[in-house]
C-alpha cells in the first residue's frame, strides 16, 4: 500500500462523509498465491474480513496476515448438509464437487492438479444461518463450482450487500456445476448488476497436432471472476449510505474512479456532498 492510496482514501472518506470500516464475507478465502483484491483497503485499516476456508493449512496462511478485528473461521458454506469435500492435488481446485473428466480431455493443463488426493466428509453452514456475520457489504466468494448453494442459502444476509465479486465458469470443471447463466440470473434476482469481469482464464484445446504450432494461442474460456453491485443506474432505490459504501468499494478495492464520481454525484445532489470535497478527491486521484 502506497501514501498516495492511503490519502486518495482520505480524500474518498471526506467526500463521502463515511468514516465506518467495511464489512467484507471472503468464502473460500484461500489465497492462492493471490493477494485478495481488498488487500490494500485491509492494510489501511478500512474493513473487517470474515473470510472461511475449510483447509487447516490455508487457515494459517490466512491468520498470518489479518487485520484488527478480522476473523477467518474452518466453516465451508453452502446448503446446511453434508457433503464430500474432494480434496485435490491442487489445492485450488478441492470442492465439494467432483472434477468433470471430459473437460481433463478437452482443455490442456489441468490434469496434474486435478488428482484426487483425499475425500473427507464435511458439515456445511448455511450463510443466513451465521451468528458470525451481522452485516455483508462486499461478499467475495470462490468456492469451486458451489457458490450457487452458498446464494441460494444466503439471501437474508445478502440483503445487506452492495457488491458481489464472485468465481464463474464458462465451460464446467466439475459434474453438475452452475453455469455462468445461472449465477447471473440468481444474483439479478437478488438485486444485483453485472459491472465488470475482474479477470477471465482461457487454456489451450487439446489435439495431437497442437505441439507442431508455434505460439499457439489459448482461445478457450473456463473460468474468472466477476463484480456485481447494486443498480446505481436506479439511484432513486439505494440508500445514501449504500452510495457510500459503493463508491469506497469501487475505487478503493477495484480503482473504478468513474463509479465512485457517480456516486457523489447522486450525494451530491441530495446535500450529502460537497464540490469542494469532491474536487480535493479528484486532485488526489490525478496525483
Amino acid at each position: 500500500m502506497s501514501n498516495a492510496f492511503a490519502k486518495r482514501i482520505k480524500t474518498l472518506r471526506a467526500a463521502l462523509r463515511y468514516d465506518e470500516k467495511l464489512h467484507i464475507t471472503d468464502v473460500g478465502a484461500n489465497p492462492m498465491n493471490f493477494e485478495a483484491p481488498y488487500k490494500d483497503l485491509q492494510d489501511n485499516g478500512d474493513v473487517v474480513v470474515t473470510g472461511f476456508d475449510p483447509q487447516a493449512e490455508t487457515l494459517v496462511t490466512l491468520t498470518e496476515g489479518r487485520g484488527e478485528g478480522d476473523r477467518y473461521l474452518p466453516h465451508a458454506i453452502g446448503d446446511g448438509k453434508s457433503h464430500m469435500l474432494n480434496i485435490y492435488k491442487g489445492s485450488g481446485l478441492t470442492s465439494l464437487l467432483s472434477i468433470r473428466r471430459p473437460t481433463l480431455f478437452f482443455l490442456m493443463g489441468l490434469k496434474r492438479a486435478a488428482q484426487l488426493v483425499e475425500t473427507a466428509e464435511m458439515e456445511t453452514r448455511r450463510l443466513d444461518d451465521l451468528d458470525d456475520i451481522q452485516r455483508i457489504d462486499l461478499l467475495k466468494i470462490d468456492i469451486q463450482g458451489a457458490e450457487m448453494m452458498v446464494f441460494e442459502n444466503g439471501k437474508d444476509k445478502l440483503a445487506t450487500a452492495v457488491a458481489v465479486h464472485s468465481e464463474i465458469n464458462f465451460f464446467p470443471l466439475y459434474d453438475d456445476q452452475p453455469s455462468f447463466g445461472n449465477i447471473d440470473v440468481t444474483l439479478r434476482n437478488l438485486g444485483f448488476v453485472p459491472h465488470s469481469f475482474y479477470h477471465t482464464v482461457t487454456r489451450h484445446v487439446r489435439s495431437r497436432y497442437l505441439g507442431h504450432v508455434t505460439d499457439a494461442k489459448r482461445t478457450h474460456l473456463l473460468d474468472g471472476d466477476i463484480l456485481y453491485f447494486r443498480d446505481l443506474s436506479c439511484p432513486d432505490d439505494l440508500t445514501s449510505d449504500q452510495l457510500r459504501k459503493m463508491a469506497l468499494i469501487a475505487d478503493g478495492i477495484y480503482g473504478f474512479t468513474d463509479y465512485a464520481l457517480r456516486c457523489m454525484d447522486e450525494l451530491e445532489r441530495r446535500n450529502e456532498a460537497d464540490e469542494d470535497s469532491i474536487l480535493a478527491y479528484v486532485k488526489a486521484v490525478n496525483s
